[in-house]
């Protein structure tokens, strides 16, 4: 009787040691994860160059920043008619096209090797 209260003792000690190895480690994985400021510089001239880009050769198109620096929203003027029908549901699409630019970036470069 008294290896299987051992065993529980053991079984359950470690259990809990696991538990705290595992939250230290996914807390520091995620904590690691900060933006310096030459990134954060980066990601803004990236956003406003591509704005600027787009605003004087985009035909009239302008781009928005979104909620953050990587998401850009793409408009067309507002005096532009929708003409173009969503196939399955017969109703005009939008005129704007939102995207993100940093995945955009990062499929590029995968492209680009």
């Amino acid at each position: 009787m008294k290896i299987l209260q051992l065993g529980l003792a053991v079984a359950l000690a470690s259990g809990i040691a696991a538990i705290i190895v595992y939250i230290s480690g996914v807390s520091k994985f995620y904590g690691g994860a900060r933006v310096s400021s030459e990134e954060l510089n980066a990601l803004i001239s990236l956003q406003s160059g591509f704005r600027k880009c787009v605003n004087a050769n985009g035909l009239g198109l302008q781009a928005v920043g979104g909620g953050d620096l990587c998401q850009v929203s793409i408009k067309f003027p507002s005096d532009t008619i929708s003409k173009w029908k969503d196939p399955k549901t017969g109703e005009l699409e939008g005129l704007s096209f939102d995207f993100n630019l940093c995945e955009a970036v990062a499929t590029w470069e995968q492209v680009s090797l």
